[in-house]
């Protein structure tokens, strides 16, 4: 899986030691994030998985789930090319961006849509102008 993958491609001596974080790790609290739609594997069939192999994996402690962001009304799609995705949002503006915008418009309560007017809009208006001017106040 990722996270041996994670581990095995780590240089040498760094100490990546996957099951210090999956195999008896009482003291490693746990959150996953995920889609609406991949709550009920997460909550019931992998951690029944788990339990079946009768061995001390680290199981969930937090599961926190979220409606659908869609782009321009449709739903996000690798297959279809329709959204856009973190490789190419990370060559195209500053990870700070999407960070701001991702928590202030996470869809917790209702399915919600990204355009790019949208994120230009909050970009500009709340980091650029809200946070911008306050900052420029500040040290003025």
């Amino acid at each position: 899986g990722a996270t041996r993958e994670w581990a095995e491609a780590a240089p040498e001596g760094t100490g990546r030691d996957w099951k210090s974080w999956w195999y008896e790790a009482d003291d490693v609290r746990y959150t996953e994030f995920m889609g609406k739609d991949n709550v009920p594997f997460h909550s019931v069939m992998f951690p029944a998985t788990q339990i079946g192999t009768r061995e001390p994996w680290k199981r969930v402690d937090f599961l926190k789930s979220f409606n659908w962001l869609n782009y321009y009304g449709g739903k996000f799609s690798t297959s279809q090319h329709r959204g856009v995705f973190t490789h190419d949002a990370l060559e195209l503006l500053p990870a700070d961006y999407w960070r701001y915008f991702m928590m202030a418009n996470a869809p917790e309560s209702d399915d919600s849509s990204f355009t790019w007017e949208h994120f230009q809009a909050t970009v500009n208006k709340d980091l650029a102008d809200t946070l911008g001017n306050f900052v420029n106040r500040v040290l003025s």
